[in-house]
């Protein structure tokens, strides 16, 4: 694995990651 291609999947990860923190607030918000 190449030091770019880590950074693409640190870089995804941190969205998915964003994107289940932002789904799980609106849930308990909601």
């Amino acid at each position: 694995m190449d030091k770019e291609e880590i950074t693409e999947y640190n870089d995804d990860l941190g969205i998915f990651i964003f994107y289940i923190a932002l789904k799980n607030l609106v849930y308990i918000f909601w």
